[in-house]
């Protein structure tokens, strides 16, 4: 009966249960005490949600104006019962997005601090890169007159003042000069004069830089 109703949507009433058919609903509501029932299915558009079923005692037929006003009733409870599924969908969706949202911002927080991160990273980067650029620039100024490994050995001190200290050691010295180099000076010009040196510097400093030792160009006296 329930499913009749629902499928021809539209009430069903019965006077008797007694010369009704059988079926389970009427052995229930007889066992009950109850003769005539009212089914009113609960259908709109979008489907079936149930059916009010209107019990009574007596047997008789059902008036007019109750059918009308249980089919009243059970269009309001079709409204309410959407009502209520929307407003669950709606706060389903609204507690789905707020826990989104508080997702993208746990996930904006973490990002924002590897952001941070990376910038600090980048400006520790760039503070080492000058500073290993600064001690390469240190070091090819040093080389003009040092060793290299003279000249690593005095940038990696990074300043300490134990290099400056008072040391002993076993040194040797050698001095060189060119033979008739101040007669050549007087009659040569300039820059014949330095590319005598250039040359000379070339081929005594490869040794001298060989074995670590340094370079000092002294000027030559009468």
């Amino acid at each position: 009966m329930l499913g009749e109703a629902a499928l021809k949507g539209e009430p069903i009433a019965i006077a008797d249960l007694t010369d009704a058919a059988d079926h389970l609903l009427r052995e229930v509501a007889v066992a009950g005490g109850f003769h005539s029932v009212l089914v009113v299915p609960l259908v709109d558009q979008k489907g079936i949600l149930g059916s009010l079923v209107v019990l009574r005692r007596p047997a008789g037929e059902f008036s007019p104006n109750l059918i009308g006003l249980m089919r009243t009733f059970a269009h309001q409870a079709v409204l309410a019962m959407r009502n209520a599924r929307l407003f669950t969908e709606v706060n389903q969706k609204s507690r789905e997005l707020a826990s989104a949202h508080a997702t993208v911002q746990q996930q904006a927080a973490k990002l924002q601090e590897q952001t941070d991160q990376l910038k600090n990273w980048n400006r520790s980067l760039e503070q080492r890169v000058e500073k290993q650029l600064a001690e390469i620039e240190r070091i090819r100024r040093l080389e003009r007159f040092l060793a290299p490994q003279v000249a690593q050995l005095i940038a990696s001190s990074d300043g300490h003042d134990s290099l400056l200290d008072s040391h002993r050691r076993e040194v040797t010295v050698v001095f060189c000069d060119l033979r008739g180099f101040t007669a050549f000076t007087e009659a040569a010009e300039p820059e014949e004069a330095m590319n005598v040196l250039r040359e000379y510097h070339a081929s005594l400093g490869e040794l001298i830089f060989r074995y670590e030792a340094r370079s000092t160009a002294m000027p030559a006296t009468a």
